[in-house]
């Protein structure tokens, strides 16, 4: 089994805090759709079955978009 980690996409500039609320900005998702794009492009390399995130906005976010192209 492998375990990849991978940050949530970009969230709103200035404020950093690890429990806030706030998803993603435009950027960020596009950032994860990207991701997603370019792992299911490369779906031989990582053979991804399942994604797991935090509960926050941003996590969950950035999980659907990976989710959409890689599972």
């Amino acid at each position: 089994m492998k375990i990849f980690l991978v940050r949530h996409g970009m969230d709103e500039e200035g404020y950093r805090g690890g429990w806030s609320q706030r998803g993603l900005i435009e950027e960020g998702v596009t950032q994860s759709e990207r991701l997603g794009d370019y792992l299911y492009h490369h779906s031989e390399n990582y053979k991804i079955n399942t994604v797991i995130s935090s509960d926050l906005p941003r996590a969950v976010q950035t999980a659907k978009e990976l989710e959409k192209d890689c599972t």
